[in-house]
């Protein structure tokens, strides 16, 4: 019985509170460039990791930090138009042509780091095979290059916010993302 009552404390703890107000948000059709800082898990037959994620993307390309829970730097990578760079916590340097083959050389997976910008705001490419929708008009399910993506979570109601926390998925590949913190902007 106590246990039980520790364990309902402990979660209740853990609950997120909704936030006081949150801003208008832009049709997600216009967003060109998004902030946001968050936790992410990926998971795969090879290795698990999880850390924290500090990402600013625009039309120039992508600035990704990805720290450790306890916040120590472990990768800065920039992708944009001449290429992609990732340093490591320990002066290792990477690049590649583009920001998909830097993922496939670095971490031996084919992440769809390209594709990622348009999936984390509940954006399809266009290329979809199936596509399911909420009450709201959002984004609920998605599939796309042979990725399962889910939004089990926007961050309220409103049609045009944006997803708390993604989920996608392909063959033994798991990608978890918990947004924290949104700015978007067209």
């Amino acid at each position: 019985m106590r246990l039980g009552m520790l364990a309902g404390a402990m979660l209740a703890g853990c609950a997120a509170l909704p936030p006081e107000s949150l801003p208008e948000r832009p049709q997600r059709a216009s967003i060109q460039r998004f902030e946001l800082d968050g936790r992410i898990a990926v998971r795969s037959a090879q290795a698990a990791m999880s850390a924290s994620i500090s990402w600013l993307h625009d039309a120039g390309g992508d600035d990704i930090s990805v720290r450790s829970p306890l916040g120590a730097m472990l990768a800065h990578l920039v992708g944009d138009a001449s290429g992609a760079r990732l340093e490591t916590a320990q002066r290792e340097s990477f690049a590649a042509a583009d920001i998909g083959e830097l993922g496939r050389q670095v971490f031996g997976l084919d992440l769809p780091l390209a594709r990622m910008p348009d999936w984390v705001i509940g954006r399809s490419g266009g290329t979809h095979t199936a596509v399911e929708f909420d009450a709201r008009g959002r984004i609920a399910r998605l599939t796309e290059q042979g990725w399962s993506i889910e939004y089990p979570e926007y961050e309220s109601d409103a049609q045009q916010a944006l997803p708390r926390r993604v989920f996608l998925r392909r063959g033994e590949i798991d990608v978890r993302l918990a947004v924290e913190r949104w700015e978007a902007a067209p």
